[in-house]
């Protein structure tokens, strides 16, 4: 009825002219799909589908993942997994994968957001209604859903997070000045008011580590120390183990050194925010994953935390921030592995555990607790 009623239909005909109408359609036959998607601590998204690329379906991949997550499409890598990294997928052809492949990609990545906000509704204390997803951030409602003051600032015995941390910093025997590296202006306030040497820095790092690199690019040193800005608790005594393996371990050619925890919680086992380490009868980190490593085949063996503190040398930090990040840093979110990707060793020590990362308002109060008892 519509062709019909279209002028061309309709329109007179002339001579030797004649009327033809032509129908067709394609009916997606759909079929099943299946995507996976992992968000990474520099805001880089890595979708995984098991549909090979046709006519650029990878590309309508990261741009409807960017498009639901509110990000950069740059920020998004499509990858065609392997049948033994993601669900099945049926028969690759036609507009088959940009539409069925496609949908469950949004679904993904929808979920996604909802995942981000229940974690954001978490740490503040609200409810997941009262959270919202805009550009890629989750953000609080509106005011009446409450303001959060970054965890740096958050009033922990007394004070603020990040005096406590340079204060302990400041403690160990092996350093001889403390610099807070950050790209927040209400830090940089409070520490050129309490005495506190700060460093404004970019906000484009993608790691701790690639932050100190710019430090140590400005200020002279023989070793660089990372000390995590959300470990209050952190023992002086770490941070010279770590200083001074990497002192003793400078003869062998190595430049950089970790700490670890010798030995694994039951909870830390199940926690994919915890990394192990694996030594070396030599000293050395032989692997870094969020995976429990090294698995029992044939005998039980302790498993390790390793701790967010770290050391290096002016020429090691440098070649750090020149790298590009390789596949297993960006599968794992572990800075430290872009050194092992490269070929280089890092030296490891042992210390004592203890110190807690404060990551939620609930981390807060169990340090302040500990702080408040002098334990």
């Amino acid at each position: 009825e519509a062709a019909k009623a279209h002028e061309h239909y309709t329109a007179p005909l002339g001579p030797n002219q004649g009327r033809g109408v032509a129908s067709g359609f394609w009916f997606n036959i759909g079929g099943e799909s299946s995507a996976s998607m992992q968000i990474s601590e520099d805001g880089t998204v890595t979708v995984l589908t098991g549909s090979p690329d046709i006519g650029g379906s990878r590309a309508s991949m990261a741009i409807m993942a960017a498009e639901v997550l509110g990000i950069d499409v740059n920020k998004v890598r499509p990858i065609v997994a392997d049948t033994a990294s993601v669900g099945y997928c049926f028969l690759t052809g036609g507009s088959r994968v940009t539409f069925a492949t496609g949908m469950a990609v949004i679904q993904a990545a929808e979920d996604v957001v909802d995942q981000m906000r229940a974690r954001a509704a978490k740490e503040w204390d609200i409810p997941v209604d009262a959270v919202v997803w805009e550009d890629g951030c989750a953000k609080p409602a509106g005011s009446n859903a409450g303001d959060f003051e970054p965890l740096s600032l958050a009033d922990i015995a007394g004070k603020p997070m990040i005096q406590w941390v340079w204060e302990r910093a400041s403690e160990a025997a092996t350093i001889d000045n403390v610099v807070i590296a950050t790209e927040d202006d209400e830090i940089m306030d409070y520490c050129a008011a309490n005495g506190m040497q700060a460093v404004m820095t970019s906000s484009d790092h993608l790691t701790g580590t690639d932050r100190g690199a710019e430090v140590a690019d400005k200020m002279n040193a023989d070793i660089y120390v990372n000390v995590q800005g959300d470990e209050p608790l952190i023992e002086p005594a770490a941070i010279d183990a770590v200083v001074n393996c990497l002192s003793d371990n400078l003869t062998r050619g190595i430049e950089v050194s970790t700490g670890y925890i010798a030995e694994a919680s039951d909870e830390q086992l199940d926690d994919p925010s915890v990394v192990h380490l694996v030594p070396s009868l030599d000293g050395c980190v032989m692997m870094l994953s969020r995976f429990p490593l090294p698995f029992p085949m044939a005998e039980a063996m302790p498993r390790t935390v390793h701790v967010g503190l770290y050391a290096f040398t002016g020429a090691a930090i440098a070649r750090f921030a020149a790298w590009e990040r390789g596949p297993v840093e960006r599968a794992e979110s572990g800075e430290m592995l872009r050194f092992l990707e490269h070929g280089e060793r890092i030296a490891c020590v042992a210390v004592a555990p203890g110190s807690i990362g404060v990551d939620t308002p609930e981390d807060a109060a169990q340090v302040a607790a500990i702080l408040a008892g002098g334990d």
